[in-house]
């Protein structure tokens, strides 16, 4: 029985040392999460980061279902720091734009936040960027048409599309394609969490990021579940809403061929990660190759920015897009980054596609 006495010391102050080994590792993991997640658990800059997204000053409702809503016509405002002008028609303009000449050329872009230039000036945005260099290569005019919103998905961008296509009469289309696209209006990226989701009785910043990635995991599985669909790093990847996407894709470029009108794929993906073994990665084969594959089939010209971004980072020496990002919270490009993506959807339309190679061809 003595020897019980110093068997169970042992025991008790082994008991002692995890205990307090747990508590230190909890606070450790506490302090972690309080200095570097604070945008995934500080209720304020989560509530800031939803006000930041709301476009509601922006748009209004249209009577078109397979529209939802539009931008709001003639309209001159500040929105998130940057002023934001459009035309009668609703799409966003440059505000000094004057008659096409004769011999001008027509761009129209479709997409969403990205291409409609979200928080930088219109002349600061990729498509205007582009619109200014296709004008030095070409040597005339070129008008640019932006009929980006954002929000849009790919059915959103084929209905605004087929509205407009007879009157714009394009002589080039850009269609910036975000792996968004394939999923419902206001989906987002992959189910969305109220702001203060998670707070708890204990204050535990920690204990809130887990209770909201549990959340959004479980939203992504319902949302799996119900639609029918697999999804990929929160992006759709298969499925009837994908398949739907896909439709409208096609739709629009058939439209084009119709009319003998060049379309070009641009796919952008805002959160390249650096990686030795980018080609292998589930995004990028099952969403920029998978994607990329479809539209060629379709008749597009692909451009997919994935593998441009991964030589940047190499070039650049970085390990991700965040330099290129207004914040970690808002991933969308800064003015850097739309010169950026000018550059290379330049330098693919003035060196692959024929009817830049060859100015006045069409």
């Amino acid at each position: 029985m003595e020897q019980e006495h110093p068997r169970a010391g042992r025991a008790l102050r082994a008991l002692l040392v995890s205990l307090v080994s747990l508590v230190v590792t909890l606070g450790a993991v506490e302090a972690a999460a309080r200095l570097f997640l604070k945008g995934k658990w500080h209720t304020p800059t989560l509530q800031a980061v939803l006000a930041g997204t709301n476009i509601r000053s922006l748009i209004e409702l249209h009577p078109d279902p397979a529209l939802l809503y539009r931008l709001r016509p003639n309209q001159e405002i500040e929105f998130q720091g940057t002023l934001v002008r459009t035309d009668e028609t609703g799409k966003r303009v440059r505000g000094d734009e004057s008659p096409l000449a004769a011999n001008g050329f027509t761009v129209v872009l479709l997409g969403d936040s990205t291409s409609f230039g979200w928080r930088v000036a219109y002349e600061e945005s990729y498509g205007d960027l582009v619109r200014a260099g296709l004008e030095r290569h070409l040597g005339r005019p070129v008008a640019l048409h932006n009929l980006s919103v954002p929000g849009y998905n790919a059915s959103q961008e084929w209905a605004l599309f087929e509205r407009t296509f007879d009157e714009l009469r394009p002589d080039l289309v850009l269609v910036h394609h975000d792996h968004n696209d394939a999923q419902p209006t206001g989906w987002g990226y992959g189910g969305w969490v109220p702001p203060e989701y998670g707070d708890n009785a204990l204050g535990s910043a920690a204990l809130k990021v887990v209770l909201r990635k549990a959340k959004e995991r479980a939203d992504r599985k319902a949302y799996e579940v119900a639609a029918g669909s697999t999804t990929i790093e929160g992006y759709t990847a298969s499925g009837p809403d994908y398949d739907q996407m896909l439709l409208a894709r096609a739709k629009l470029a058939e439209r084009c061929r119709a009319a003998n009108v060049p379309v070009v794929a641009i796919l952008f993906n805002a959160a390249v990660v650096r990686s030795d073994e980018w080609a292998q990665l589930p995004i990028y084969r099952e969403l920029h190759r998978g994607a990329g594959r479809h539209f060629a089939e379709q008749g597009y010209d692909v451009l997919d920015l994935y593998p441009l971004f991964q030589r940047w980072l190499v070039d650049e020496e970085q390990k991700d897009m965040s330099r290129l990002w207004f914040e970690p919270t808002d991933q969308h490009p800064t003015a850097e980054g739309h010169k950026l993506i000018a550059e290379m959807v330049l330098e693919h339309l003035v060196q692959r596609s024929p009817w830049a190679a060859a100015p006045g061809a069409r």
